[in-house]
């Protein structure tokens, strides 16, 4: 939050500062950090990104895929339909997201208020992580 309120780019970013405004230049400041390490050669930042677009599509083989990596065993024979149960659930009840929850037509909260918000302030900002579809090198994007 700190980094947030020091960056004179980002707090004079002409956009309502409220909680889209934080978020945005919250996310952008890590993932500025992240993109800096990376470039550096000298600090292995990351192993690997899970995504929810990946996990959502890939579910069950995704998982077991962590698992392994983690050196995680698991020796429950039915552990696909254990975890192709959990992802029936909707995690989300009783907030408000949950009446999106399995609309195929929405592909984002995310409205075209916020949209600009958020290109307006990776515009004003001029850092390298520029654009909302940023995706850091040697990252994964599928399994």
């Amino acid at each position: 939050m700190v980094d947030v309120i020091r960056d004179h780019k980002l707090m004079s970013a002409p956009v309502t500062h409220g909680i889209v405004w934080f978020t945005t230049c919250f996310g952008l400041k890590i993932m500025q950090r992240a993109h800096e390490l990376m470039k550096s050669k000298t600090f292995h930042f990351f192993d690997v990104v899970l995504r929810y677009k990946e996990l959502y599509k890939y579910k069950e083989d995704m998982v077991l895929k962590i698992l392994e990596d983690l050196r995680i065993v698991c020796e429950d024979k039915k552990v696909k339909e254990k975890v192709k149960a959990v992802f029936g659930v909707n995690s989300q009840a009783g907030n408000i997201v949950a009446g999106r929850f399995g609309t195929a037509s929405v592909d984002s909260w995310v409205g075209d208020w916020e949209k600009g918000v958020i290109s307006t302030i990776l515009t004003h900002a001029d850092m390298d992580v520029n654009r909302p579809d940023f995706i850091l090198k040697g990252t994964i994007t599928e399994i």
